[in-house]
Parts: structure tokens; C-alpha cells; sequence
């Protein structure tokens, strides 16, 4: 039996949601941006800071805490960009994996694959009707 016609026979939009498994993780991607440009707001403010102290007098012991505060931001958008594709990549090896469970799944036995899916869903009854005879008699 086919994934697609179970689900639309039952109203699951999502192929987890028949099997009872947890949604798959929203794109990150916008979050990612947002640590990016905070990052990036920092090294501006760094920068300023920095200008700013070079005029002032005594202001080399604040310009060494303003290189620490560099020192530790140096870097992080590049590994903002190393967790974005990661999790891409860990998107992708999941709806591989998504996609083989669905295949696998519409080569089991009725009864294996309805055993697999949710029992609360609706209209299985109706799909499955040789699992049911017995309830309705």
C-alpha cells in the first residue's frame, strides 16, 4: 500500500505523523543568520571602541580588554557557517533515511504495515478492513 494514500486517507499531512515519529527539525538557517550579524555587531562595536580609546589617554589598559573581546569573536562566523552545513548535512542524511523507511514500508504485508502506523489515526478501519472484520461483526 502507498504512503501517499494512507495519509491522504487519513488526513496526516506528514509521513511522521502516520508513523508516530517526531517532526523533523525546522530550517535553522535564520537563526544561524541572526547569531551572525549579532557577531558581526560586535566586531563593528569592537572596532569603534577601539578607534575611540586610541585618542584617549590611559586608554591602553581598556584597548587590551577590547582585543580580548576580538580575540574570542575572531572567527565564530565562519563557525556559524560550519554548524549551518552540518545541519544541512543532517537534514539531508534524515530525509534520506525518511525516504528508504517509505520504500521499505509500502513492501511490508498489510499487516506489518498496519501494525507500524498510528492506531489512533482516523479511517484505518476502512483501509485495513480484513484487521477490523472482527471488531465489526
Amino acid at each position: 500500500m502507498k504512503i501517499d494514500d494512507i495519509k491522504a486517507a487519513t488526513g496526516v499531512a506528514m509521513s511522521e505523523r502516520l508513523f508516530n515519529v517526531p517532526d523533523p527539525i525546522t530550517w535553522q538557517c535564520g537563526k544561524i543568520d541572526k547569531v551572525i550579524e549579532a557577531i558581526r555587531s560586535i566586531e563593528r562595536a569592537v572596532g569603534k571602541t577601539e578607534n575611540e580609546l586610541k585618542g584617549l589617554e590611559g586608554g591602553e589598559d581598556a584597548l587590551s580588554s577590547n582585543s580580548d573581546a576580538e580575540y574570542h569573536t575572531w572567527g565564530l562566523t565562519d563557525k556559524m557557517e560550519e554548524i549551518r552545513k552540518a545541519i544541512e548535512g543532517v537534514r539531508e542524511w534524515g530525509e534520506a533515511w525518511k525516504r528508504l523507511a517509505k520504500h521499505l514500508a509500502e513492501h511490508v504485508p498489510d499487516q506489518v504495515l498496519h501494525y507500524m502506523i498510528n492506531p489512533e489515526l482516523p479511517e484505518l478501519d476502512k483501509l485495513f478492513p480484513q484487521f477490523y472484520e472482527n471488531e465489526n461483526a
